[in-house]
């Protein structure tokens, strides 16, 4: 996406790949997820890449890295190309996420970077943008994978939740939406493309079952993942029989990831252990 000479001019010299700065600075941690089938993005005929500035860098303040993705022009609702168009921050829980799109043919580019950003680096995201427009030209255009009556297809979160009984489980009034923090544009990006739909919920303290503890809840919706590439068990996972699934996994906290064959579902369960349960529901209403 960006040549190495590319990255020297826009982030400086010693700029590092996700993979190579997380080697470096957190050895414990694996940044390779398990597969579970073609990322939504790919799932779209897109792709996206990260890389780490090096400390000293003549970068602006609390810049710390650039993610630049790229989506069919199709793909992206025109109220995100609209909104994106012009350098902008937003929170992102306790750090500042700044963005900038552009459309370039068929193809439509973000050029992201965080972390404590106070104002758009926008002398890199324009040159990014810039050195991956003039990439394209040497690459083939993104086409999304053709989807199936099989695939899943969303509801709002709201509705999944009441589906879904969450009432039982983390209490009458329980809470929608995400905790402490509120959507990214990606992930609206996505989840309006038909490819991801995150959906987290929380417990209603004052109304918690006897037989909980206060849990937020998050279940991803991802279809089409599992026929566009390998589900397979990650080195902290463990196969498990779930009723509605062809293939599940459970890792050492909790989280599930299962597939039908077509489409991917994570659950995930910081406080009681549900993740089986909810993935049993969902995957009982999905089926229809």
């Amino acid at each position: 996406m960006l040549t190495d000479a590319q990255r020297d001019q826009i982030l400086g010299a010693g700029s590092r790949t996700a993979v190579e700065w997380f080697a470096e600075n957190s050895p414990t941690v694996d940044l390779t997820p398990a597969p579970s089938g073609a990322e939504p993005i790919t799932v779209l005929g897109g792709i996206k890449c990260r890389w780490f500035v090096d400390e000293g860098g003549d970068l602006p303040d609390g810049m710390g890295d650039l993610t630049v993705s790229v989506f069919p022009l199709d793909a992206v609702a025109p109220e995100y190309r609209t909104a994106l168009a012009a350098p902008r921050c937003d929170p992102s829980y306790d750090a500042t996420i700044c963005r900038q799109g552009r459309t370039v043919g068929d193809t439509w580019l973000l050029a992201s970077s965080g972390w404590m950003l106070v104002e758009p680096p926008t002398t890199q995201l324009t040159a990014a943008l810039d050195a991956v427009a003039a990439n394209l030209a040497d690459a083939p255009s993104p086409v999304p994978l053709t989807s199936s009556p099989e695939w899943w297809t969303f509801v709002g979160c709201d509705e999944l939740g009441e589906a879904l009984a969450l009432s039982d489980l983390l209490g009458t009034h329980y809470f929608s939406g995400i905790w402490e923090g509120s959507a990214q544009f990606e992930q609206k990006i996505l989840e309006s493309a038909g490819v991801e739909m995150v959906c987290q919920y929380s417990s209603d303290s004052a109304n918690i079952p006897a037989d909980r503890d206060f849990s937020i809840l998050t279940v991803t919706l991802r279809p089409g993942a599992a026929s566009a590439g390998t589900f397979a068990a990650g080195d902290d996972e463990t196969a498990t029989l779930i009723d509605g699934a062809q293939t599940a996994f459970v890792n050492a906290s909790g989280t599930v990831r299962s597939t039908d064959g077509t489409n991917v579902l994570i659950v995930a369960s910081e406080g009681d252990e549900i993740e089986v349960e909810v993935v049993e529901r969902a995957l009982a209403l999905l089926r229809g």
